[in-house]
């Protein structure tokens, strides 16, 4: 099941550690799939990013539940998939933008965000 695309909020918390800052991504947890439906089960999350202000290149591919999703071609900042919907980023500018998975499903790239 594709999942609607993620909303998701930023919030910088600063951090005071040789004039660098540490942000927070948290977004709003997946609930419902493309089809409308309550998602049940296991949501995992991946964040891609890019460092400063720029774009995560994503590519059409299809998905046979609810037609193409956007995938991005880089590695997600995550070593494994998430179970929560926040992500400790390093300090710096980032272009962001997450991917919820469930039953093994992506819901491919939300739309992204950039921050300093």
């Amino acid at each position: 099941m594709l999942i609607r695309r993620l909303t998701f909020l930023l919030l910088l918390a600063l951090i005071g550690c040789n004039n660098a800052s540490t942000g927070r991504l948290i977004w709003d947890p997946t609930e419902f799939g493309c089809d409308g439906t309550r998602v049940t089960g296991a949501v995992k999350y991946n964040v891609y990013g890019v460092p400063d202000v720029g774009q995560v290149i994503p590519v059409v591919v299809e998905d046979g539940t609810c037609g193409p999703i956007q995938k991005p071609t880089i590695s997600p900042l995550n070593f494994m998939p998430l179970t929560e919907n926040s992500f400790l980023l390093p300090s710096g500018s980032w272009t962001l933008g997450v991917e919820s998975i469930v039953n093994g499903k992506s819901s491919g790239v939300s739309e992204t965000i950039s921050y300093k």
